[in-house]
């Protein structure tokens, strides 16, 4: 991508961020959290304290049966706190009722003004969620200022126990061009620190950051491994990127190969919910890959893989590529076809 478009945070974040490496699954009961539970409760608390309710929603709703999961969550809500936090995640999201912003921030903020030290696990990430909703301007008035502030509580300096989604959004929100706040420095270590515990967005953002030098000297090599790390565990904008860089070296081939694991992707909402990344970022990584397959139809490189035994079947014309790469991201195929301009790919 061009260094106009490494990865400014987009004004609607379209990310449902449940919590970070599913500290859910970690948190404990204290002996007066305890004693709220019900007594004729056939579903019982199992290992770890955790209600069976809450392990079959997280189930559900990782097998997108979203109603049903909202269901079991309001069963243990009342005296399971993740419950009520991936039920805020939801009601922000609309996911298997109705939106409702408010609500969702008024749960979010009781988990984080509660005394209770259990709450730790929860904390960082119900901030993360606060900030976002002060930057979208749902459920409370639209700050910059406010978002900034609750995203810089929840990343804990950088620490693993922070909220990792923060850190990267908070990178994101410094590398916005003409803003106050824009500052490629800053963009870039907290990409750092988020990569460091484990971001595979940050991480294909260091990619972009190193190849155009935003915020750190240039360095192809290491925007390379960022690309290819990334990409390898499962960040569709890292693929495209990837893909990209493959062309450029003339390894049309590899280019071709992680350009046909793109073509077929289409639900970009669903794919950010899947991945925990941003939508429009998934749709960059999508057009990157059709417009790079139309360029290996043009170059005669699916020919070339027929002749030599592959089955890929009947092949559409490059412009059938090109057109859908435009429709998927105007702005990323048009930085395409710029680059074909300029005899750049």
């Amino acid at each position: 991508m061009s260094d106009e478009t490494v990865q400014p945070l987009p004004r609607k974040i379209t990310s449902s961020h449940t919590l970070c490496a599913d500290k859910s699954l970690s948190f404990h009961l204290t002996g007066e959290e305890r004693s709220l539970l019900p007594t004729n409760n056939n579903n019982g608390i199992v290992k770890n304290d955790i209600p069976e309710e809450f392990r079959s929603a997280l189930k559900l709703y990782r097998g997108k049966e979203y109603e049903k999961a909202v269901e079991l969550l309001e069963q243990c809500c009342d005296y399971y706190p993740p419950a009520q936090y991936q039920l805020a995640c939801m009601s922000y999201d609309g996911l298997g009722k109705t939106e409702n912003h408010s609500l969702a921030v008024k749960m979010m903020k009781e988990i984080v003004e509660t005394s209770s030290p259990n709450y730790s696990v929860l904390i960082p990430c119900a901030q993360y969620n606060i900030g976002r909703a002060y930057y979208e301007g749902f459920g409370v008035k639209q700050s910059d200022r406010e978002a900034e502030k609750w995203w810089l509580l929840s990343v804990k300096d950088g620490d693993v126990s922070g909220c990792i989604k923060a850190q990267s959004i908070l990178a994101m929100f410094y590398s916005r061009r003409g803003e106050e706040t824009t500052d490629f420095k800053k963009s870039h270590y907290w990409h750092q620190e988020a990569t460091a515990n484990g971001s595979i967005e940050s991480q294909a953002t260091l990619g972009v950051m190193y190849e155009f030098g935003l915020g750190v000297v240039k360095d192809k090599e290491s925007s390379f491994k960022c690309f290819k790390s990334a990409a390898e565990k499962g960040n569709i904008f890292a693929m495209g990127n990837l893909a990209l860089q493959y062309f450029r070296f003339k390894m049309f081939r590899n280019s071709l190969e992680v350009a046909r694991k793109l073509v077929s992707l289409q639900d970009t909402a669903q794919l950010s919910r899947d991945t925990d990344c941003l939508e429009a970022y998934i749709k960059k990584g999508i057009s990157l890959g059709l417009f790079l397959y139309g360029r290996c139809v043009e170059k005669g490189v699916i020919e070339q893989l027929m002749e030599d035994g592959e089955e890929l079947g009947e092949q559409e014309p490059p412009v059938y590529w090109y057109s859908k790469a435009a429709i998927m991201e105007p702005d990323t195929a048009q930085y395409m076809q710029d680059l074909v301009s300029h005899n750049e790919i």
